[in-house]
């Protein structure tokens, strides 16, 4: 379960790493000098080839899969914890409840 929580916490880097970097572009841009989205893409590409879409990836790729590990292994801890024993007796309330519906 770890491995396929940092598989798909890399997946979703890969894919929309790209997406923020051009966000962040249309952000910073001031002014007459604002491009657009296409004309944003179209300079980062010149200006850094398919590269400039990818910068932070790595950082970003370490950061999910340290927090989709933790999110995995706390979830699992806490389904082991909240887990009921059917031998265990339930409280006397909620079997007279069951009992009345019985009847």
């Amino acid at each position: 379960q770890t491995m396929a929580a940092v598989g798909a916490g890399v997946t979703s880097a890969v894919a929309t790493t790209p997406l923020d970097v051009l966000k962040v572009r249309l952000q910073v841009q001031r002014g007459a000098a604002r491009l657009g989205v296409g004309g944003t893409l179209r300079e980062l590409l010149r200006a850094d080839g398919l590269r400039g879409l990818y910068r932070g990836l790595l950082p970003r790729v370490a950061s999910t899969a340290v927090w989709g590990t933790c999110m995995v292994s706390v979830y699992e801890l806490l389904k082991k914890l909240a887990r009921i024993d059917p031998a265990e007796p339930r409280c006397a309330q909620h079997d007279a409840g069951r009992d009345s519906i019985r009847s």
